[in-house]
Order: C-alpha cells, then structure tokens, then sequence
C-alpha cells in the first residue's frame, strides 16, 4: 500500500522523537538492535499513538511476520534519516552485548536477532545501535519543540515508552508483544520457544 509524503514524514519524526526522548540510563539513549526497534515503534503504534496525531489513524502499518509484527517502513524510515544524518547507526560494541535469556537457547534468540529485521533492514545482524546524531538533536530542538505543539505529557508517554523497551530483555519484550497482540504472530518462527519452559 503506497504511503502519503505526509506519512513518510510523520515516519521519520516519530523515529527521531524515539532515539530524542531520554531512555533509563541516559538522555537520548540510543536503541540496541533491529527487533528492538521495530517492537518499540510497533508499541507507539498501539499503547501511546492515542496521544498524538489522533485524527491520523496510523503512522506504521504493522503485519504478522516471522517474529511477529512487522513493517517495511520502519527500516525504510530509518535509512532516510541516516541519510540525512539526523540519526546513526554504529555496531554494538562489547558493553552493548545483546542479552541472552538462559531459558532461550542462544540459536533461538539468534534466529530472532538476524530475521526479517536482518534481512529487509539491509542485511546486516541484529547488532546494531540507532542513535539520534547533533543534528537530529538541533532540528528537535529547533523545529519540532517550538513548532509542532507536542505537551509535556505527549513528551512523557514516550518516555515511559522507550524506558520500558529499554529495561526489559529482549525475551521479556517479545513475550509481551507476543501475548497483547497474538493476531500479529500468528505467522511467527519462534512463537514455541519464546513460551517454553
């Protein structure tokens, strides 16, 4: 389904307001990996969206996939922004590990890391770090806080939001994106693991 250039832009700033909001260990802390990118956009769309842009029904259509919801555009968003340079991505360096969860195996969770947010997000693995650059700082501070309206409210469910995305392991996270929205892993490879004991 072709998207709007309105959309795409709405896109893209949703994006930059993620890695802009403070996370729990710092201000604009960055977000480790592909999938959790991709969940924590998907979990805007459903738990904070109401909060902003209520007349514009979705920003990201999400679909079921292999590991669960999924959208081309948030990778597509991303790429535009990188191009842009108002956001970066590095790889993970040796403090950032990716957690593992004991109960997963670890070829489990590497089929996760290196999926379809691997393969549509450019081929590259999991470990990858987006990070918002200076400049997508200035253009936050300099365009969207003076001009685009958002409260302090709106401001703080993204917070929430990102703080949450970034305190849970990244099985903690699937298993409650897994759990709230079954109709969106319906087509998931890894549904049994996530949930075996």
């Amino acid at each position: 389904m072709p998207v709007s250039q309105k959309s795409q832009l709405t896109q893209k700033l949703l994006i930059l307001l993620l890695l802009y909001v403070d996370g729990p260990s710092r201000p604009a802390e960055p977000i480790p990996g592909k999938t959790r990118l991709m969940k924590t956009v998907f979990l805007f769309e459903r738990e904070v969206r109401p909060h902003f842009w209520s007349e514009q029904p979705i920003v990201f259509p999400f679909e079921a996939y292999d590991f669960g919801p999924y959208s081309d555009g948030v990778f597509d968003a991303a790429a535009a922004l990188e191009a842009l340079e108002m956001i970066s991505t590095s790889p993970l360096s040796a403090g950032q590990e990716l957690e593992t969860d004991a109960e997963m195996p670890d070829d489990r969770l590497r089929e996760i890391e290196e999926g379809p947010e691997a393969r549509d997000g450019g081929g590259d693995s999991e470990d990858v770090v987006y990070s918002i650059t200076d400049r997508g700082k200035a253009f936050i501070d300099q365009r969207v806080r003076p001009g685009y309206g958002i409260t302090e409210a709106q401001w703080d469910a993204l917070r929430r939001l990102k703080r949450r995305v970034l305190t849970a392991s990244l099985r903690q996270l699937l298993r409650y994106v897994y759990s709230r929205y079954p109709e969106l892993t319906e087509k998931s490879k890894i549904k049994g693991s996530l949930f075996a004991r």
